[in-house]
Formats: C-alpha cells, structure tokens, sequence
C-alpha cells in the first residue's frame, strides 16, 4: 500500500466476508479485529502462520497447505514419497469419515487414532533438509491437524478464506500493488 508492504487479512464466517489490511502480521491484528471474546469460544482455521497460536489455542491447521507442500517435496525426494501419501490417504479416510456423521465418541475415537497415525510419520528418519521441515511442520501443529474431525461444523482446510481473498489476490498481481489505504 503506497510503496509499503501490507499484509492482506481475510475472516470468513457462512454469512460474512470481512477483509482487513495492516501493516502487520502478528497476533494483535487478530486480537483487534476478532476481540478476546473469539478466542474463548470459536474455533479459528488457518494457515499455520505463528500469529494464530500466539492468540487462540483452539485452531484447525490447513490440510490442503500441508498436503501440496508434501506433494512438492515428495516429487524432490524420494524419501518423502510414502509420506505424502500416508497424509493423503489419512486426510481421505478423516474426511470420508466425517461425511457419515459420525457420533461424538466415535469422532473421539477417530481422531485418537488419526493422532497416533500422524505421530508416527513424524518419528521416522529422514535425510533431506526440505523433508524434516515438513516433519517439523507437522510436529509444531500436532494439536490442530484433527480438530474436524470432533467439530463437525469446521472444515479441514482454509480453502473458504482463500477464495474469498483470491479477487484480491488476482489485483494486486494485475497492478503489482494495492495503491492506497483506500484501495486500488
């Protein structure tokens, strides 16, 4: 904005779209624009970005982000092959399973055992730099890779946000830049 770089925020709810541009990407944009009240009863999909956690603990990490960067290091190493497909596979059946409208204990059971699966893959060795960083990826979202699959109303990806924030997306590579605070 104005030669300055801005980050471009996107909150999506079934009813509303609020964009929300700042000069920052930390956890206080999320404070000021959702308030304390969010954070105490919401769930907040994202991501992976280290502002969410910093505000609220109660998040879905994105899987479509997490299974095309798996895609792009497993076509680069060999080694990462049977994992993206192992995530592949393990979002499929979490996904599956969530469209039969489980009940609540069997969503708790699922998901007990979907952790164990995705602690599993992260304790395996592997040689590549690129592909410990996903591990690590993984290992840092641990807590909120399965959180739809006990709260039927959240998705497993951001992909709402994302399509909601692509018009804006498509303008600024179209300009190269949003112009001014109040738009292009």
């Amino acid at each position: 904005v104005d030669g300055e770089q801005h980050w471009a925020w996107t909150f999506v709810t079934d009813e509303e779209v609020l964009f929300w541009v700042d000069e920052s990407r930390g956890s206080q944009v999320l404070e000021d624009v959702l308030g304390e009240e969010f954070a105490e009863d919401s769930t907040l999909s994202c991501d992976g970005w280290s502002a969410y956690p910093s505000y609220h603990t109660k998040l879905q990490r994105c899987w479509a982000h997490l299974l095309r960067e798996a895609e792009y290091v497993a076509e680069r190493y060999e080694e990462a092959e049977k994992l993206s497909a192992e995530l592949h596979a393990l979002h499929d059946d979490l996904t599956a399973f969530d469209k039969e409208d489980p009940s609540a204990s069997a969503r708790e059971q699922k998901r007990a055992e979907a952790s164990l699966h995705l602690e599993g893959l992260i304790r395996e060795d592997y040689e590549a730099q690129e592909v410990q960083k996903l591990i690590e990826k993984i290992r840092n979202g641990l807590g909120h890779w399965l959180t739809f699959v006990t709260e039927p109303d959240v998705d497993s990806t951001n992909n709402r946000a994302e399509r909601a924030l692509r018009e804006q997306v498509v303008l600024r590579k179209m300009f190269r830049t949003l112009r001014s605070a109040e738009g292009v």
